[in-house]
């Protein structure tokens, strides 16, 4: 019974995972998708709402740099734990978006 109850447990843990990444990505999705607002304002709240898709958003921080321009949460710092991705606009690197965790993670 103990097995059955930790496999239980472990699956409805890795179902809320990626729900808030699903959900991060759905938000994302719907930023890109407003007309109303500019580039800058998009990527002010891209950058707010990814940490909430990570595992652990009270230690995430993210930024978004496109050509000239840096947009990032709050307090942001660089840390060797950290993922990013380059920014590529017809096969032309114009940027890059970074998540780091300002902590150590279990």
């Amino acid at each position: 019974m103990k097995k059955r109850e930790f496999s239980g447990e472990h699956s409805l843990n890795f179902l809320k995972e990626r729900a808030k990444e699903l959900d991060c990505l759905y938000r994302v999705d719907d930023l890109l998708d407003n007309q109303r607002l500019s580039l800058p304002e998009i990527f002010s709240q891209i950058v707010q709402v990814m940490p909430a898709g990570w595992q652990f958003p009270e230690i995430c921080q993210a930024r978004l740099v496109y050509e000239n321009s840096s947009y990032q949460t709050p307090g942001f710092s660089t840390s060797p734990r950290s993922l990013s991705s380059p920014i590529q606009v017809e096969g032309k690197a114009v940027g890059k978006i970074e998540v780091v965790y300002t902590s150590e993670v279990p």
